[in-house]
């Protein structure tokens, strides 16, 4: 399934794309986008089905995970990982399912001394159809937004 993480922080949201690592796990990828909360639904949406188009399958796992963290941080434009982590940013998963279906699923802060953020369940999971008008999957993933913690 094709798939994308978007974040909402306090002055702007991140979005990039996921893909599959030949290991199994989901990993991020090009395009990263940084866009500020103001920025209009056209531009929002054509970013997320940038990002979920170019999720890839078996991806080659990083090699030095260290280097790897440090080019996504550096393409995203943030100064570390923590940036994403902090309390108060909100963050969903996306996918792309076989129905052209969006599913914005919701997640929560671990618990610390977890860092991270943790999907919620499937019954918190938002369904748009991606070929709905944008105000409609811009409404879908504010709702989505809405049932972070």
């Amino acid at each position: 399934m094709k798939g994308a993480s978007i974040y909402k922080l306090n002055d702007a949201y991140i979005i990039y794309s996921l893909s599959k690592a030949r290991s199994g796990f989901n990993i991020a990828g090009e395009p990263y986008f940084k866009m500020p909360l103001n920025t209009d639904k056209v531009a929002l949406i054509t970013a997320i089905k940038n990002a979920v188009n170019n999720s890839k399958e078996e991806v080659p796992d990083p090699t030095d995970w260290k280097v790897f963290k440090k080019t996504v941080i550096a393409s995203i434009g943030i100064k570390s990982w923590n940036d994403l982590e902090k309390i108060g940013n909100l963050h969903c998963d996306i996918a792309l399912d076989a129905n052209n279906d969006f599913i914005f699923t919701p997640s929560k802060h671990a618990t610390p001394p977890d860092k991270g953020f943790l999907y919620k369940s499937k019954d918190h999971a938002i369904r748009v159809s991606a070929t709905t008008a944008n105000d409609e999957i811009v409404k879908s993933l504010d709702l989505a937004l809405s049932k972070c913690e």
